[in-house]
């Protein structure tokens, strides 16, 4: 049998629930400009529900500090309504990307730091 990663399996099952915190609820209400119509806070398109994703506006894991503990975690991910906004799929893409990127190289960054101190 397979060993399973905890963190990650936690990870998922928290971010499943969370779709069905109240407050993204009610950001997904607040974006809506139309019936069936929703702003991108972006590039200010106009999407259909299928095209868009909501976004955290301060990110649920830290680009520069990284997973820190749970209890910050799970206040991130269930956050306030005004940490929430509407995102097209395509720049949700780019800003997550950025992110990571951003993630990646402090980490490079701390490895290198670490490799200099042995």
């Amino acid at each position: 049998m397979p060993k399973t990663n905890l963190r990650n399996f936690l990870t998922n099952k928290l971010r499943r629930i969370s779709y069905m915190w109240p407050e993204r609820k009610q950001a997904i209400k607040n974006g809506r400009v139309g019936r069936g119509q929703y702003k991108c806070n972006i590039c200010e398109g106009i999407f259909g529900p299928k095209q868009i994703q909501l976004d955290h506006i301060i990110p649920v894991i830290d680009e520069e500090v990284g997973f820190t503990d749970w209890n910050s975690y799970i206040e991130r991910l269930f956050c306030d309504v005004n940490n929430f906004q509407i995102l097209c799929k395509p720049c949700h893409s780019s800003k997550s990307f950025f992110e990571n990127q951003i993630r990646k190289q402090i980490k490079r960054e701390k490895e290198s730091k670490i490799g200099e101190d042995i």
